[in-house]
């Protein structure tokens, strides 16, 4: 049996500092594939700011939390109410597979994003903060990328 689904937030246990990164000094990172042992996460808080995709043993985590699928319907509604509601709303959700085809996603900060295949066609991400995002397979055909910070961490 699993101890961990995809999508569960875990941070590092004491036993953990076995890693170099995924120690007890990673607070925050998102369980991208879940094994029977082994868990693949991706860290997005760490105490010395270090980032990455890692695969280690899942007995040394303990789950602090779980992401919420995206729902655009939610989103949109947050971008009418405002900005930063939706800006908030995104730091919390799971944009792997999100449909944000024609958002205005301008200045918002999307560092360290998972948006892997997701659809960001027509959206306008002008001065958006990207660095360290996963893109892989998104979809950004016709999106405003115009004054946008990314920095590309792996091309496939």
């Amino acid at each position: 049996m699993r101890k961990f689904e995809v999508g569960d937030l875990v941070k590092g246990l004491p036993e953990s500092n076995i890693y170099g990164i995924t120690n007890e000094n990673m607070t925050k990172a998102v369980v991208r594939k879940a094994y029977k042992e082994s868990i693949e996460i991706r860290v997005i808080e760490h105490k010395d700011g270090n980032t990455g995709v890692y695969t280690v043993e899942s007995k040394y985590f303990e789950k602090i939390g779980h992401l919420e699928p995206f729902d655009r319907e939610k989103f949109l509604e947050l971008l009418k109410e405002s900005k930063a509601k939706a800006a908030e709303y995104l730091s919390d959700a799971n944009l792997s597979d999100a449909n944000l085809s024609g958002a205005n996603l301008s200045d918002a900060d999307l560092r360290r994003a998972d948006l892997s295949g997701a659809n960001l066609s027509d959206a306008d991400l002008r001065r958006a903060d990207l660095s360290g995002a996963d893109l892989r397979r998104a979809n950004l055909s016709d999106a405003n990328l115009s004054g946008s910070k990314a920095q590309i961490l792996e091309a496939v």
